[in-house]
C-alpha cells in the first residue's frame, strides 16, 4: 500500500501540519505546571502575611487553580480549588480577617473554581477534537495514496495499448487483439467501480443515499452472484445454505452490490481450497443474510474499525482495494432499515451477518 505522504504532495502537506501545530507553552506538563503552583500559593501566602491589611491579598489564592485550568484534568482543578479555598479559611482565621470579607473571598474563590473547571472541560474537549482531526487526516492521506494506488494499476494498462494503438494493430494477430481489448475492458471496469464507491462514500458521508426497494426474491440473485466469482487469485468454494424463495422489497442492484462487497471481502481472504459460506435465514419479520470465510480473522480489538470510511487492517496491507467495500455495505443495510454485524476469532474465519426487515407472506 503506498502512503499518500509520498512525494512532493506528502512533503507539503507533512509541512504544512507542522506549520499548523502549535508551539509547546511553558506550563503544558503537569509537573512544570505543579511547581509553578507551589511557587504562586508559597508567594500568596507571604503576601497575605507581610500585608498591612490581610486580607487584600487573598485574591493572589486563585492564581494556582487558574495554573492548574491549563494543564490538569476538570477533577484535579476542583482538588486544587478546593485546596485553594481551605488555605484561604485558615488564614483568615490566623489573622483575624473579617468574616463578611473573608466570607466574600472565599465565595470568588469557589468561582473562580468553578470556571477553572469548565476551562479544563473546554480544554479537553479541544484536544479531543484536535485529535480527531489529526487521526482523519492521516487516514485521509492512506486513502488518497490508495486510490492513486489502484488508478495507476489500470491506467498503466490503458496507456500501455493506447501506445499500441498509435503505432498501429494492423499486424497483430485477432488472439493478440482479443486479449487487448479484454485488457482494456478490464482496466475500464476496475476504474469505473472504484469511482462509483467514491461517489457512494460521498452520499453515504452526506446523507443522500437512497435506495429504491421493489418487490423481489433474493435467492436467485445470491445464486447468480456466487456463480460469477470475481477473479481473485483464490479460489474458495462458494456455498449456498438457503430456502428455494425469499420475497422481500428490496433494492435489487444495492442489495448485489452489498452481497458482492462481502463476497469480494472474503473471497480476498481465504485460502486455496478453502469455503465461503452464504446463507439466507428467514426470521420474524427479518431475513439473516451471513457471509462466512475461512481466512486470517480479524483481532477483537480491530472489529470496530471495519465499517468505517477511508480505514484498513493491517492484514489488508497487501491486498487491492480502498476499503470502501464493507463501508458501503453498512450503509446499503442501514439504508434498508437493517443493520451489519461481524464477528471473528483470529485464526478461524470471520461471519458478516446482515438483518433486513421484510413481512413474511400471508398464510392461507
Amino acid at each position: 500500500m503506498i502512503s499518500a505522504g509520498t512525494g512532493a504532495a506528502g512533503l507539503s502537506v507533512r509541512q504544512e501540519a507542522k506549520q499548523r501545530s502549535p508551539r509547546r507553552a511553558p506550563l503544558t506538563t503537569p509537573g512544570s505546571a505543579l511547581a509553578v503552583m507551589m511557587l504562586v500559593l508559597l508567594g500568596a501566602l507571604l503576601a497575605d502575611y507581610a500585608a498591612p491589611l490581610p486580607f487584600v491579598m487573598t485574591p493572589l489564592y486563585a492564581v494556582p487553580v487558574l495554573i492548574a485550568a491549563r494543564v490538569f484534568t476538570p477533577a484535579q482543578v476542583a482538588v486544587v480549588g478546593i485546596i485553594a479555598i481551605l488555605v484561604n479559611v485558615v488564614a483568615a482565621l490566623a489573622q483575624g480577617t473579617p468574616l463578611a470579607v473573608g466570607l466574600l473571598y472565599d465565595v470568588g474563590l469557589a468561582l473562580t473554581t468553578a470556571l477553572a473547571v469548565m476551562l479544563a472541560q473546554q480544554r479537553r474537549v479541544a484536544a479531543r477534537h484536535a485529535e480527531e482531526a489529526d487521526a482523519a487526516r492521516a487516514k485521509l492521506e492512506r486513502f488518497v495514496g490508495m486510490v492513486a494506488h489502484d488508478l495507476k494499476s489500470p491506467l498503466t494498462v490503458l496507456a500501455g495499448y493506447t501506445q499500441h494503438l498509435q503505432r498501429g494493430w494492423s499486424t497483430a494477430s485477432p488472439e493478440a487483439v482479443e486479449r487487448g481489448l479484454a485488457s482494456i475492458e478490464s482496466a475500464t471496469a476496475r476504474m469505473r467501480r472504484l469511482t462509483d464507491d467514491l461517489h457512494d462514500t460521498t452520499r453515504l458521508l452526506s446523507g443522500q443515499f437512497e435506495v429504491q426497494p421493489v418487490a423481489m426474491d433474493l435467492v436467485p440473485l445470491t445464486r447468480q452472484l456466487l456463480e460469477q466469482p470475481d477473479g481473485a487469485a483464490s479460489t474458495p468454494r462458494l456455498l449456498l445454505d438457503a430456502p428455494e424463495q425469499m420475497m422481500g422489497r428490496w433494492d435489487p442492484e444495492r442489495i448485489a452490490q452489498l452481497l458482492t462487497n462481502l463476497l469480494s471481502n472474503a473471497v480476498k481472504y481465504a485460502s486455496e481450497g478453502a469455503e465461503v459460506r452464504v446463507g439466507i435465514e428467514p426470521m420474524p419479520y427479518l431475513v439473516r443474510l451471513s457471509v462466512a470465510d475461512q481466512g486470517p480473522g480479524i483481532p477483537e480489538d480491530r472489529l470496530s474499525e471495519l465499517f468505517q470510511p477511508f480505514s484498513r487492517l493491517d492484514r489488508a496491507s497487501r491486498i487491492a482495494g480502498t476499503g470502501l467495500g464493507l463501508y458501503i455495505a453498512k450503509g446499503i443495510a442501514e439504508a434498508h432499515g437493517g443493520c451489519i454485524t461481524v464477528a471473528s476469532t483470529p485464526g478461524h474465519g470471520a461471519t458478516f451477518v446482515v438483518e433486513l426487515p421484510y413481512e413474511p407472506p400471508p398464510t392461507a
